[in-house]
């Protein structure tokens, strides 16, 4: 994992260097994954897409060709530690997708203007 962590790790120092907003969808289920990711005094934001192994395994069965076999749900959430709500936005990853975006521009600090207008 330590390469894998550490060009994330320089993508994510780019991308702040550049003043511009990302997206990096990755599993991070250790904290010190998310510490390694996030060491910039506060400038990445995790969102942490909270579900239940059953609606886990139900998606991955609807996938086609995904290297992530069923068996691996089990061993994934035996790995996770999962992020305070101090750590991350804690979103139910069971809403619309729609959904979940809208709450995560809501609970961010919203550097862009990026806010909906309600």
């Amino acid at each position: 994992r330590r390469p894998w962590l550490d060009s994330m790790r320089f993508a994510v120092t780019k991308w702040l260097a550049d003043d511009r907003l990302h997206v990096l969808a990755c599993s991070a289920l250790k904290s010190r994954y998310r510490q390694m990711l996030g060491a910039d005094g506060g400038l990445v934001t995790f969102v942490y897409l909270k579900a239940s192994k059953d609606l886990i395994a139900a998606r991955l069965a609807s996938r086609q060709h995904h290297y992530m076999k069923a068996s691996m749900v089990e061993s994934q959430f035996d790995t996770l530690e999962e992020p305070l709500e101090s750590e991350a936005i804690v979103v139910d990853a069971d809403c619309e997708a729609t959904a979940i975006v809208e709450l995560i521009i809501r609970s961010t600090s919203d550097p862009l203007g990026l806010k909906p207008k309600l």
